[in-house]
């Protein structure tokens, strides 16, 4: 993540700063400072860690903070329902807003792969 950031820092326009965060560590959680934004990618797979990333989540973010959490959606086993409940613990604290496929760059967009902006309530 920090090679990214310094190979795009011309495109940013902002200072941009990565670091880690433990899902449900409280300690952590109060010393980490108010991010403008958080970036999710990719993380609906266990049903016992939903409880710990929305939790963390609603506690790191602002009202004004936006939470862009991109997935892929995927059909077989329990996945379906982890995504459905995942969004449901979300909903009880954020409004939801889905990025159409026609507004992602179309060399990275693809079907399967969704992206939706959260801001807390």
């Amino acid at each position: 993540m920090e090679k990214n950031i310094m190979e795009n820092q011309d495109r940013l326009g902002c200072p941009v700063e990565a670091r880690e965060l433990n899902w449900g560590n409280e300690e952590q959680i109060r010393e980490f400072p108010i991010p403008d934004v958080v970036l999710v990618a990719d993380c609906i797979y266990y049903e016992q860690s939903l409880e710990p990333l929305v939790s963390t989540l609603y506690k790191l973010c602002s009202p004004d903070t936006k939470v862009l959490l991109s997935y892929e959606e995927r059909t077989i086993g329990n996945k379906p329902l982890l995504q459905k409940k995942f969004f449901e613990m979300m909903e009880e604290h954020f409004c939801k807003e889905k990025i159409a496929l026609e507004e992602q760059h179309e060399l990275y967009r693809c079907e399967d792969i969704h992206i939706y902006k959260f801001s807390r309530r």
